[in-house]
């Protein structure tokens, strides 16, 4: 069951105890994060088929192209958090560029709403958050 695992090397990697039966996750410094259990999260299924309408983000050559996109991330990230839906997931490879077309100037677009919430009211208040992501992109409290 383990073989793979067997090529892996895994000594510089920092310890992740993920605990689901004690509702929390915990690291190496005893850090604990509150959560909820698989079975306890409200979430439904969704399968969108579309063709392909850009590339991952470092494929562009300038400075100024890169800013761009990760603005044009930032900004569709708060219309997001403006109709109260969290991502959950924002990384590296959930930005991609869009072929941009003359009649739209963004250049950077959000893809993969699969740790995506509904908020009830405030972030601070929702008592039903809990941790997603991709562990090196998560924030540090």
């Amino acid at each position: 069951t383990n073989s793979h695992l067997r090529n892996l090397d895994l000594s510089g990697a920092d310890p992740w105890d993920l605990k689901a039966d004690d509702h929390n996750v915990t690291r190496e410094s005893n850090y604990h994060v509150m959560t909820l259990l698989s079975l306890e999260r409200n979430r439904v299924l969704f399968r969108i088929a579309m063709k392909p309408c850009g590339r991952k983000i470092d494929t562009r050559g300038s400075i100024l192209d890169f800013v761009v996109e990760i603005r044009d991330a930032i900004r569709a990230h708060q219309r997001l958090v403006n109709i109260s839906i969290l991502h959950g997931d924002i990384s590296e490879g959930n930005i991609i560029l869009k072929n941009s077309t003359s009649d739209d100037d963004s250049h950077g677009m959000l893809i993969y709403f699969d740790c995506s919430v509904k908020l009830k009211g405030n972030v601070a208040e929702d008592k039903e958050l809990f941790l997603t992501g991709t562990v090196k992109f998560m924030e540090i409290e």
